[in-house]
């Protein structure tokens, strides 16, 4: 008997269209073999779906911004159509859709170190650049990242924070965490607003770890 076939579930036109005015044709395909590759983790949970031929799993389409308007821009246009989506970075864990016509938002193309700091030792990075990446740079200014190779050098510096904190950039687990922390995030919200946390709040403050003197910002 023929197994039966799995079919992700597409956006409506005018939603693809609108995606795709905002990062170009180049930046967005929801053809199979490509959203194949953003329905697989890691982690057994989304492996163990995808053997039982789960639909689910399979992002509607995959769309790449560059930069922060555009993730602003896409964010609000899925909010307001009440369309689920996921960050996708490497693929190592929470990055698989849940639910049928998940758009999967892969943020490779914002793999940017923005600064780093050398008296204050801190960087500011997008959520691709990788500890390898962060390092190599670090590593010319006579600095270190904190703990390489302990999170992987494949490991994305934002992701690994979010997984739990852990190795580089852990709060809960200061043994793993070396003196490698995040002191400011910025967050883009579902409805597209921005928040940002920590010391970079402070008109006229530089990036400073949240045991500095002040009040605490973990």
């Amino acid at each position: 008997m023929e197994a039966a076939k799995v079919v992700p579930e597409r956006l409506p036109k005018e939603i693809y269209r609108t995606l795709e005015g905002i990062v170009g044709e180049e930046w967005i395909s929801e053809d199979r073999a490509i959203v194949e590759g953003y329905s697989k983790e890691f982690m057994p949970p989304s492996g163990l779906r995808k053997h039982g031929k789960d639909p689910s799993c399979i992002p509607s389409c995959v769309v790449l911004p560059a930069n922060r308007e555009e993730v602003q821009a896409i964010v609000r246009c899925l909010g307001r159509h009440k369309i689920p989506f996921t960050p996708f970075a490497t693929g190592f864990a929470l990055t698989v859709p849940e639910t049928q016509g998940t758009v999967a938002l892969d943020v490779r193309r914002m793999n940017r170190i923005i600064n780093i700091n050398a008296e204050n030792r801190t960087a500011t990075v997008q959520p691709y650049v990788t500890y390898a990446q962060l390092n190599a740079e670090a590593m010319k200014r006579g600095l270190w990242s904190g703990g390489i190779p302990l999170a992987g050098s494949q490991c994305k510096v934002i992701a690994n924070y979010l997984f739990q904190a852990l190795w580089q950039s852990s709060v809960r687990f200061p043994q793993w965490g070396g003196p490698f922390q995040i002191v400011s995030i910025e967050w883009i919200l579902p409805d597209g607003d921005i928040v940002r946390t920590g010391s970079s709040t402070i008109a006229g403050a530089e990036d400073f770890f949240w045991h500095s003197p002040g009040p605490d910002l973990m």
